[in-house]
């Protein structure tokens, strides 16, 4: 674990000085990001930060509710453990997050504490938590929890909090929206790419069948009953599962060339 960390500390530092430390690759950042933004990222108005704050509601909202389900899921004994306690801190940032308190602190803690230890001993860890981190980094870099929240009630009574709750003051900036959304979209198809390269070695995923498998499944599937009815009785659905298996990986291939390619 200390070896990860250790690297991307190391890389986000350098990235730092680079930035900081030679101006012509400000400069060309700064053109690519006027360039191509218009096209790949349209829609940025002057109240973005407003869905911003509404997508930290509904982000915190659904840590919430599976909170609630994998707390109900512990045994008695395990509740006032160390997984119980961790379990219940996860729903509690969930909750903190929707209500907008704290949330800056909350989205570190997921991102550097819950997602890296905490479901190490909850044993629940997927590629679900990389997704969740990729959003709490966005929602952390945009300044998500200042507006449509608590703490933008604290912030207008006591200004002077801005540093203590690790906001930065304004509003962000079309480039720094624009930096915040291509991250976050390229992080996510490095995942896309090694969930590809990690099933291209899995027969079941290559001729399709792990498609109506993962849908009939009942660990996997909430509607497992129904899809295994409708696959018994029809070929077709059959086959449609299939070519969508084959359909989502290779959008999962493309999905950030293609956003790009609309700048052009």
């Amino acid at each position: 674990m200390w070896v990860s960390n250790l690297w991307f500390f190391s890389s986000l530092a350098a990235c730092l000085l680079l930035v900081r430390l030679v101006p012509w690759l400000r400069g060309l950042m700064s053109t690519l990001a006027g360039y191509i933004a218009p096209r790949a990222f349209p829609g940025n108005s002057r109240f973005e930060h407003n869905k911003f704050a509404l997508l930290r509601v509904l982000f915190g909202l659904i840590l919430f509710t599976r909170g609630l389900d994998v707390y109900g899921l512990l045994l008695d004994t395990e509740r006032f453990s160390a997984v119980g306690l961790w379990a219940g801190a996860e729903m509690l940032a969930g909750a903190l997050l929707a209500l907008g308190l704290l949330t800056q602190w909350m989205l570190v803690f997921l991102v550097g504490a819950m997602w890296q230890h905490g479901d190490q001993m909850v044993y629940k860890a997927t590629l679900g938590n990389d997704i969740g981190a990729i959003l709490a980094v966005l929602l952390l870099l945009v300044n998500a929890g200042k507006y449509l929240s608590l703490d933008s009630a604290l912030l207008k009574r006591l200004p002077s909090l801005h540093w203590l709750l690790l906001y930065y003051r304004g509003v962000p900036g079309r480039e720094a929206i624009f930096y915040t959304k291509f991250t976050a979209l390229a992080s996510y198809w490095a995942i896309c790419v090694y969930s590809v390269s990690i099933h291209l070695n899995e027969p079941a995923w290559m001729d399709g069948s792990a498609g109506p498998l993962l849908l009939s499944n009942n660990f996997m599937a909430v509607w497992h009953e129904q899809f295994s009815a409708m696959f018994s009785s029809s070929e077709l659905a059959v086959g449609l599962a299939k070519y969508s298996l084959w359909m989502m990986m290779l959008w999962y291939l493309v999905v950030l060339p293609f956003v790009l390619l609309g700048s052009w």
